[in-house]
């Protein structure tokens, strides 16, 4: 019969932080030391006591879930483009997004305020400028 090599004290130790490290990821364990986890060679253990981790760790959690929600929001907005350009991406997204602050910002400029015709030839025209995949424009004037 093959017999393993018992497990020593460190490799328990380690092999105990290991999975509380799992339950915390999850969110379902106890809280963890960053001692328990930092060999006391190397150059971060000094600050393990001192950084305020608790704070680091809810930062980029917020972090985390704001990204999330980015992405989140992007596909939502990206679906009605891809209906009919199926091409269409976050860089098309976000050169239309600027096309449409840009008129925003020259219409605020002029004297007067021109024609819809025209600010939708001017949208479709600043929209295109940073996008990607060139669409065909929302107003076909030819």
């Amino acid at each position: 019969m093959l017999s393993l090599p018992s497990a020593t004290d460190e490799e328990r130790r380690r092999c105990s932080a290991c999975e509380s490290l799992q339950q915390w990821l999850t969110g379902r364990g106890p809280c963890l030391q960053v001692a328990d986890f930092v060999p006391e060679t190397h150059p971060l253990r000094p600050w393990a006591d001192t950084c305020p981790w608790a704070a680091l760790v809810a930062a980029v959690d917020r972090a985390a879930n704001l990204a999330l929600c980015m992405v989140t929001v992007a596909h939502l907005l990206l679906k009605p483009f891809r209906t009919y350009h199926p091409q269409f991406g976050i860089l098309d997204l976000k050169a239309y997004c600027r096309g449409h602050k840009y008129v925003a910002e020259t219409l605020k400029l002029l004297p007067q305020t021109p024609e819809p015709i025209v600010i939708a030839q001017m949208f479709d025209h600043l929209a295109k400028l940073g996008s990607v995949h060139n669409a065909e424009p929302a107003l076909n004037m030819s």
